[in-house]
């Protein structure tokens, strides 16, 4: 077989051919002592998602590379690279195509034992360790985190693991898989391999260790409890598991028990009374006599290793999946007493140790003060409750003691609620907006951060600037605040405003954490952005929408991120940028040829088509045959990603709008993305949000 020549490589989606699935899951099995246990179904969803990427030399594949994006940041799960391939320079070429792809991300994460071979490529790659810690298979070897930063300048981010991990318990027959190398044992060590542990981490109850302690061998329970040792505990008192206990047999109609019956309701229990969100075991009568009221009772989530690591891959490909809440079926309501058992099925984090007792309470305390609390339900056209708020407002300071969300997308409801409460709270004049709910539902943080949420301590802070003014005037509005977490960041902020040191990317980043603060005279890139009515309005426009005989689909109207596809050739247009979007004139159609909102810019991507379709799918309103035929004449497209849109209360008419941009000395056509002066956002952003003068 001969080597490959880099300059006969393409790196290429793998597209939805079958053989090319079938040689990237040989590839996988040939090197999977190293890869770790992975899902099939990780590789088809990846595929549908456009982040499964393969190296193809002649029509044959030579590597592929699996990985997902989570909020700014690529996660690599595999780089695998055929062996009579290695060493010709096709791994830092796969890593280069993602720096292209997703050059507007902070960088790539990826975890590697420090005993694999690939533990010596990251450091040729330009990535450095951030942490190192034991692994948690069998040998024990550590585990070293490798970050390749894109080096964009920035405010407040900086690296750290994340915290919010989900726990996995497992049982004794899972927790020998995951120590010794067994038979059919891959998919329980695979809940300690490298993709998993930013996800969650695995952890043992008292049983485990007790049944580890009924081996006949002295050797072996000495060394397998040795084992033990370096995994997480997750005991509780005796009195709560007990309690735990009691309430599942009670649900099961009390019925007669074997001792490993007995010994596996135990397990559960004391998982339950943990608060673990999922629980791992490969007996499937266990699975089968448990999993009802594991769920029912305390959310606890029951499955083989094999079903739960299906599970925790859709769940990385992307919480937020979009497909405000104005102008759609959402629908908030104020909920009466009868509906409370419903909202406590539905809401309760039972996973968290919330007790019905304590949920129906909070309940009870907004309905107790109605002048101050207000208790909302959001729910779907067929009546689904998807969202839970009790919010108030002292002051300048807005409160929400009871935030949660559920459902298949409650990710992207997790982001849309988080906008809801910061409009609430600049509706109500308060400056902060801080969120102490204890038993947050799990898909929340996520959202919160997208919203400029920060984290301290054991809230989540808010702060609102209401302001569009240069960047030594946002200084001044921020130093005049009342005592906030250093976790905002603010006193870092501060000087650099003050000497306007700022890049794009690091305004655009400050406007995010204190939406809807625009820095006037910024010098970050407008661009105007033309686009038909009839996308406008189902992306953003809500009035436009209102004015059809068809409603917002509800899927874009909880969304906070969009795509939008043009046909025009892309030029310098990108990311760190704003977007002023031309609503093009429609006879007939009242409020079109004007500049209606502005957004920014995410990502711009040319490519194929189907391959922009496949990667941006979960964001847009078009349908596969419509991207099709809009690329067919060129071959290619340019797709947008933007977020954060806010429409004008006051839309500019075109001639106003190409007025502005004369009187600043340039001259636009409004048919393809156009750069505009630095000025004219200001203005434009003026006029739009206020009226005209």
């Amino acid at each position: 077989m001969r080597r490959v020549r880099l300059s006969d490589v393409k790196i290429e989606d793998i597209g939805d051919e079958r053989a090319r699935m079938d040689v990237v899951l040989r590839l996988y099995r040939s090197n999977s002592q190293t890869l770790g246990f992975m899902p099939k179904g990780a590789f088809e969803e990846r595929a549908r998602a456009g982040t499964l990427l393969v190296a193809v030399d002649d029509d044959e594949i030579v590597g592929y590379l699996l990985y997902d994006v989570r909020l700014r940041r690529i996660v690599i799960g595999h780089l695998c690279i055929d062996s009579a391939h290695r060493g010709a320079g096709v791994a830092p070429m796969m890593v280069t195509e993602l720096r292209i792809r997703h050059p507007e991300r902070d960088g790539i994460l990826v975890n590697c034992r420090n005993d694999y071979d690939a533990h010596r490529l990251w450091p040729r790659l330009d990535f450095e360790s951030v942490n190192e810690r034991p692994g948690r298979g069998r040998e024990g070897m550590l585990l070293t985190k490798w970050w390749l930063d894109f080096g964009h300048p920035t405010l407040f981010t900086t690296f750290a693991d994340q915290e919010h991990r989900l726990r996995i318990a497992v049982d004794t027959d899972v927790f020998i898989d995951i120590v010794e190398d067994r038979p059919e044992s891959a998919a329980s060590r695979a809940l300690v391999s490298d993709w998993v542990v930013d996800i969650a981490r695995v952890v043992v109850t008292k049983t485990v260790n007790q049944e580890l302690g009924h081996h006949d061998d002295a050797a072996i329970r000495q060394r397998r409890r040795g084992q033990l040792t370096g995994f997480e505990r997750a005991d509780t008192a005796f009195d709560d598991w007990k309690e735990a206990e009691s309430q599942i047999y009670e649900f099961l109609g009390r019925p007669k028990l074997s001792d490993h019956d007995q010994l596996d309701l135990q397990h559960v229990a004391r998982a339950a009374a943990a608060h673990v969100g999922l629980f791992a075991s490969r007996d499937g009568d266990l699975i089968r006599r448990f999993r009802a009221p594991a769920w029912e009772l305390f959310q606890l989530k029951m499955g083989t290793p094999a079903d739960l690591l299906a599970d925790l891959w859709r769940q990385t490909a992307g919480p937020y999946t979009p497909s405000s809440i104005e102008n759609t079926t959402f629908k908030f309501f104020v909920p009466s007493p009868e509906e409370d058992d419903e909202l406590y099925e539905a809401f309760s984090n039972r996973a968290a140790g919330e007790r019905k007792k304590e949920f129906s309470q909070y309940l009870r305390q907004c309905r107790s003060d109605p002048l101050h609390w207000e208790l909302l339900v959001l729910r779907t056209s067929g009546g689904k409750a998807v969202a839970l708020i009790a919010r108030s407002c002292d002051k300048r300071r807005a409160n929400v003691s009871l935030l949660r969300v559920v459902g298949s997308n409650a990710g992207t409801i997790a982001r849309q609620v988080a906008h809801v409460l910061r409009v609430y709270a600049l509706g109500k004049g308060a400056e902060t907006l801080i969120i102490s709910d204890k038993n947050l539902s799990p898909q929340l943080p996520e959202g919160l951060i997208s919203e400029g949420f920060v984290e301290a301590g054991k809230e989540w802070w808010s702060v609102a600037l209401d302001e569009h003014i240069p960047a030594i005037g946002v200084a001044n509005a921020m130093s005049q605040l009342a005592a906030l977490p250093k976790e905002l960041g603010i006193d870092v902020v501060i000087p650099r405003l003050r000497l306007e040191q700022l890049t794009s990317s690091e305004i655009l980043e400050l406007e995010r954490r204190f939406a809807p603060l625009k820095v006037a005279n910024s010098g970050v890139p407008t661009y105007s952005v033309p686009i038909r009515p009839v996308w406008a309005e189902q992306l953003f426009d809500t009035e436009l929408s209102s004015s059809t005989l068809f409603s917002r689909h509800d899927d874009l109207g909880i969304s906070r991120e969009h795509v939008y596809y043009s046909g025009a050739a892309r030029g310098e247009f990108g990311p760190p940028s704003r977007i002023l979007w031309y609503v093009s004139r429609e006879r007939q159609r009242q409020g079109t040829g004007a500049v209606r909102a502005t957004s920014k810019v995410e990502e711009v991507v040319v490519g194929r088509p189907l391959d922009l379709f496949r990667r941006f799918s979960r964001l847009g309103i078009y349908q596969r045959e419509q991207v099709l035929k809009m690329g067919a004449k060129r071959g290619t497209l340019m797709a947008i990603r933007f977020s954060d849109t806010e429409v004008f209360k006051s839309p500019i008419p075109h001639s106003e709008f190409l007025e502005i941009v004369e009187n600043c000395g340039y001259r636009v056509a409004l048919r393809s993305p156009q750069k505009l002066p630095d000025k004219v956002f200001d203005i434009v952003y003026e006029r739009g949000m206020h009226g005209p003068v």
